[in-house]
């Protein structure tokens, strides 16, 4: 085999669990066959012919291998090419699985495998040669691309006959939000580069003479042009909306903008057609998944939402070859979408673009522009017999609907910014992308010498600063802020509150939490002094205040405070909205402190109530709140749960911080101290060896969690009769501790009680009752003892029995 042939087998295969070069694809094709590898003329020119319908082909030799991966492969439509011999043993394997659509048998002999496949609908057939595969594939690839335009459903309160705004799915806020954004944004000539160098680190081979063309041809009258190619944007961007691929998005952003403008200046200058306020009806076929039919179902009378841009033709006919082409697919509904439209409502532009598309067709083909929204009206069968292929009636809201006005309004409030960038930056905190907003705002900051901007500019990198557990560089920005504050003669203004607040939530992150106190007392009296007792901002601050009196011990002020920004909260704020969600977070955390472990579990299940209706899935604060749900399972001595509670966090905070980032350094801690509790030490250390080489180089050497950490590690130790180890890490606790300024009496009575345990257990019984003596006396003044610190007394006072006997 030449070397040029193996390299065209090599580019065409994707090793498991990599990260495919395939953001172009709304589905995976997997080929096994343990010929792939012989690298004959048939094999080169079987991957020829597929690489002309799919840019990235997953290639298997055997069958575990294969079947692993597409078990792992879970959130996209999976096409399967394989052998006859292979197939008999695989199908049985992998056929149920949801994300599985089409198998295709290739073989050299086609009699012996005609019978078996029978028994299996998902195969569509069994081919001895690879261009009826070609052909079937290319099929299922444009009908895979037709229905993944995302959607989201809107239902109406059955009372008020109002759209439930709580009930909102994120997919469609975050992405019209990141529309709206986008199209105020002035994009200039680089941005049409920027976004082909990004395809090229994204993107499959043979899409590369496509960007290069894209790249040298485009123009914003071309966009239609474009979109209509069967090129690797129509998909690539119907993807990035459905999956919430943000950078993908912002990259795309010219194009979505020039795409909107362009059928809006089509739609006006149609609109002054004689003709074109007639009512009339155009058609779009799709598939739809079993769960998406029924949110539309339960959403009839309601609005329904396609999240990106929505074609669509006058001609019926087509529509219904796309419906029952779905149907031939497992797990989908055929529906073909009846739509009324309106040519004067001009809530979505949309044009008849047959003179501009690429194929310059004759279907009168009708392109709306993005979240086009319409009523959902009748839904019914198109065939009596046929349970899976239906027609739904749509009509275009109008500016007029009440409902449709409400919609408007609470995206208009979320995306107030007259500057894109600013509301894009805005947007992407909100969606917890801390690097892409940095990106935003440094760009802000380059090009703006207004001491106004840059003062507020620097509060939002010192907060993403922050986000990313780079504290020190957040306290710096915080301090340059605090000089255009005071320069201005703004000292009592709320610019210096909010910058005395936010400054003492990195002093907190540092462990420093008198200063975060004085900080934070500060900005509370600006905040009491200048803003209305119901003020948002002012429960805001009530609720930060009450973080650190948690990490003062002084748990009934913290309730106190918490509690005062709750009712603030619910009198201000719809009963889903994530800051709701994190006032009831607070509250939790305050009740799992006092043990009353049942009261906590109740504002954290609110909480994640929220989050999981609010938040992407992968919010850093979803992590927070199931790790803080696992350290009250652990306390309750539920420790599987409390490991599958932590795990979900960290799984969470491994796709969105960075490797070192301080949260994801305390997520390996309470995994560990879970592994300690259930007895499984040597599962323990890894996880507390890791959380310290992430806590040593970031956090101050006399840092509580730091602290703490030496403490639980030496506890393992200590419980694996490695007593040598256990008094290294005991007494590098105590160490640390006495250099602190921030007393803890609760942590500093276990590293005494831990001290006296272990030299009891190595026979210095001196020393033993002296730091027993010690902790106890430190358990005396302790505000308010916890389980924990009752536990640790009654231990301690229970060894200076044994010591004294």
């Amino acid at each position: 085999m030449s070397a040029n042939a193996q390299a065209l087998v090599n580019t065409m295969t994707i090793p498991r669990f990599s990260a495919s070069l395939c953001n172009n694809q709304h589905f995976v094709l997997v080929w096994l066959d343990v010929r792939i590898t012989d690298y004959n003329q048939d094999s080169i020119n079987t991957l020829h012919e597929l690489k002309r319908i799919v840019g990235v082909i997953n290639t298997f030799v055997d069958i575990d291998s294969c079947a692993d991966f597409i078990k792992s492969t879970e959130n996209e439509k999976i096409f399967m090419i394989v052998s006859g011999a292979l197939g008999q043993t695989i199908v049985p394997l992998i056929h149920e699985k949801s994300q599985v659509t089409s198998i295709y048998i290739f073989c050299g002999d086609r009699s012996n495998h005609v019978d078996w496949v029978k028994a299996w609908s998902k195969i569509k057939g069994v081919f001895i040669n690879i261009l009826p595969i070609c052909d079937a594939l290319e099929q299922a690839v444009r009908q895979c691309d037709q229905d993944s335009v995302p959607l989201s459903f809107l239902q109406v309160d059955a009372e008020s006959s109002s759209i439930q705004l709580d009930q909102l799915d994120q997919s469609f806020m975050y992405t019209i939000l990141l529309k709206e954004s986008l199209f105020k944004i002035r994009f200039s000539k680089k941005s049409v580069k920027e976004f082909t160098a990004y395809c090229r680190t994204q993107l499959p081979e043979n899409d590369l003479d496509m960007i290069d063309k894209f790249e040298s041809k485009y123009n914003r009258l071309k966009a239609i042009w474009w979109y209509t190619n069967q090129c690797f944007l129509y998909p690539m961007l119907n993807r990035s909306l459905r999956m919430m691929e943000v950078d993908t998005i912002i990259k795309m952003g010219f194009f979505m903008q020039d795409l909107h403008r362009h059928i809006t200046e089509l739609h006006k200058k149609q609109l002054k057609d004689k003709h074109s306020t007639e009512l009339f009806i155009v058609y779009r076929g799709q598939g739809l998944s079993n769960v998406d039919f029924s949110k539309m179902k339960k959403a009839k009378g309601g609005l329904i939402s396609f999240n990106s841009f929505l074609s669509s033709s006058k001609k019926e006919s087509i529509a219904q070859i796309y419906a029952r082409r779905a149907i031939t697919e497992f797990g989908l509904m055929g529906i073909v979408f009846k739509m009324f439209i309106d040519p004067s409502i001009c809530s979505t532009p949309f044009a008849l673009i047959n003179d501009l598309s690429f194929y310059r067709s004759s279907e009168q083909e009708i392109l709306f522009s993005m979240h086009t929204i319409f009523r959902i009206g009748e839904i019914k069968k198109l065939e009596f017999h046929n349970d899976r292929l239906w027609e739904v009636e749509l009509t275009l809201t109008s500016e007029q609907d009440q409902q449709f006005n409400t919609l408007t309004q609470l995206i208009q409030r979320e995306t107030s910014e007259e500057n894109g960038w600013y509301a894009l930056g805005r947007l992407l905190l909100d969606l917890g992308k801390f690097e892409k907003a940095e990106e935003v705002y440094t760009r802000l900051l380059n090009e703006t010498s207004n001491s106004t901007e840059k003062n507020f500019i620097y509060h939002r990198l010192a907060w993403i600063k922050h986000n990313l557990g780079d504290d020190a560089a957040a306290i710096k920005l915080y301090e340059a802020s605090l000089k255009i504050d005071n320069s201005a003669f703004c000292s009592s203004g709320l610019t210096l509150a909010t910058t005395y607040h936010n400054m003492g939530l990195v002093h907190a992150k540092l462990g420093d939490y008198i200063k975060s106190q004085v900080a934070h007392d500060k900005a509370l009296k600006i905040y009491r002094g200048i803003l209305d007792p119901d003020h948002q901002d002012l429960a805001t601050s009530l609720d930060h205040n009450g973080l650190i009196y948690v990490k003062l011990g002084d748990y009934i002020q913290a309730l106190s405070n918490h509690k005062e920004a709750l009712k603030i909260y619910e009198k201000k704020l719809p009963p889903n909205h994530p800051l709701l969600a994190t006032s009831y977070h607070n509250i939790g955390q305050v009740y799992d402190k006092m043990d009353d472990y049942a009261t906590a579990r109740m504002f954290y299940d609110k909480t994640l109530a929220i989050y999981r209706k609010t938040l992407p899935p992968n919010h850093p604060d979803l992590a927070l709140c199931y790790q803080n749900i696992g350290k009250t399972l652990e306390k309750m001595c539920e420790y599987e749960k409390a490991l599958t509670a932590h795990m979900k966090a960290l799984a969470i905070f491994q796709k969105t911080l960075p490797s070192n980032h301080i949260d994801l350094g305390n997520c390996y801690s309470c995994i560990a101290l879970v592994y300690n509790h259930m007895g499984e030490y040597s599962k323990a250390i890894p996880f507390y060896e890791i959380a310290q080489s992430i806590f040593t180089p970031v956090l101050p050497p006399n840092h509580p969690d730091l602290i703490s950490l030496y403490n639980n590690i030496g506890e393992v130790y200590d419980n694996m009769k490695e007593h040598v180890q256990a008094l290294s890490y005991y007494s590098k606790a105590l160490q640390l501790y006495q250099q602190t300024l921030v007393l803890n009496d609760s942590l500093l009575a276990s590293i005494y009680f831990r001290l006296a345990n272990i030299h009891y257990n190595m026979n210095c019984y001196d020393k033993a009752l002296f730091f027993a003596e010690q902790s106890i006396d430190i358990s005396k003044r302790v505000i308010a003892l916890n389980r924990y610190d009752v536990e640790i007394h009654n231990r301690t006072v229970a060894l200076v029995k044994k010591i004294s006997n």
